[in-house]
């Protein structure tokens, strides 16, 4: 058989080569290429062609990727992929994931390195307390030995306290030494003496003990009730013992107790009230003598210095009598420093011309002048 001729006076070209993937053509373009040729041939037969009356148009749906997107099987979750960040290069993502590594070996190192500082510590606080134990062990031992026991106590003598009686209040028992001394228990046995204000203790080695004592100052002589007795009190307070007055045949005990104060360069407190009662090396609280005492620390040091007496019969009418023989009036020991203000300046006003002033009412005082005039 021959070959079949071509149909139509054009000859049959060879198909171009084809692309991996033609690009479709808008709906439009074909049309218009199929209207061009005129109806197509497939086999020798015409494919019938939609009229251009005809109101139905081919609908070409948008092209879609040749592989659909999977899903995630049922149950498990979907996994994306990890992109960096734009602008973040491969080289800095590496560095990145050394850096984190390395942070993490340098957390492992700072872990191991602060195991090893407790550990040393912990041994350290060891040494430390085996030491410290040995050190006591040592002390004690030491402590028995017979070369430290005390053969020798060296005491100070004060004024009023002799050496010898220093030693007898210590009462250090035969066979203490030096090192297991009881230091409290020597100091409160010497200040049971009420002139000792403070006990101070040296270690002479191998078996001498010192002991000085510093006395109390006497702050006043206090002539109690009708000067039935009289009493030294401390500067700190305490009562110290009494005092022995010798009076003339017919004279008052009040200017001995006076005299006695000025020998002993201290102050008289008289007309006391029969209530207070001292006893040796007790503090005294009664409210007459505290009030005495505040005024004396209250008030100012030029006036302090003049104060001869304080006559006490109750704490509201408490006076002082001054070396010049002038007397104010105080009352209680309230608002000092408004009594100090008026009586400074009547003082400076009248000066060597007043017998009296009183100041118990600071804001009203009044005084007496050796003129009539007030």
């Amino acid at each position: 058989m021959g070959k079949p001729k071509a149909q139509g006076s054009s000859k049959l070209k060879a198909p171009a080569a084809r692309s991996a993937r033609p690009a479709m053509a808008s709906p439009a373009a074909r049309g218009t290429a199929v209207a061009g040729r005129g109806p197509a041939t497939a086999g020798g037969r015409k494919l019938a062609t939609p009229s251009a009356s005809s109101s139905r148009t081919l609908a070409v749906s948008p092209r879609r990727s040749a592989m659909p997107a999977k899903r995630p099987a049922p149950g498990k979750l979907a996994v994306s992929e990890r992109r960096p960040l734009a602008g973040t290069s491969r080289g800095a993502q590496a560095r990145g994931g050394a850096a984190r590594g390395s942070g993490a070996s340098a957390r492992d190192r700072s872990g191991a390195g602060g195991r090893g500082k407790l550990g040393v510590a912990f041994m350290a606080t060891v040494g430390v307390a085996a030491v410290a134990l040995l050190a006591v062990v040592a002390l004690v031992v030491m402590s028995h030995l017979p070369v430290f026991t005390i053969t020798q106590i060296d005491a100070a003598a004060s004024e009023h306290v002799g050496a010898d009686t220093i030693a007898r209040l210590a009462n250090v028992a035969e066979g203490t030494t030096l090192l297991n001394v009881d230091v409290g228990k020597v100091e409160g046995n010497v200040q049971r003496n009420p002139w000792v204000k403070s006990v101070h203790l040296t270690r002479e080695f191998p078996d001498k003990l010192g002991i000085a004592v510093e006395e109390r100052q006497v702050f006043a002589v206090v002539l109690i009730g009708a000067g039935t007795s009289a009493w030294a009190l401390g500067d700190d307070g305490v009562w110290i013992e009494p005092v022995q007055l010798s009076a003339p045949e017919g004279g008052d005990l009040t200017d001995a107790a006076l005299a006695k104060a000025k020998e002993l360069g201290c102050l008289l407190i008289s007309q006391t009230p029969s209530t207070v009662n001292p006893a040796q090396g007790s503090k005294a609280t009664d409210d007459v003598i505290q009030a005495v005492m505040t005024y004396q620390e209250q008030l100012s040091e030029s006036l302090v210095e003049q104060a001869q007496a304080y006559n006490v019969a109750s704490e509201g009418s408490i006076s002082l009598v001054l070396t010049s023989g002038l007397e104010i009036s105080l009352g209680s020991p309230t608002e000092i420093s408004a009594k100090q203000a008026a009586l400074d300046e009547i003082m400076a006003t009248y000066a060597g011309q007043l017998t009296y002033v009183n100041v118990r009412v600071p804001t009203k005082p009044t005084y007496r002048r050796v003129a009539s005039g007030s």
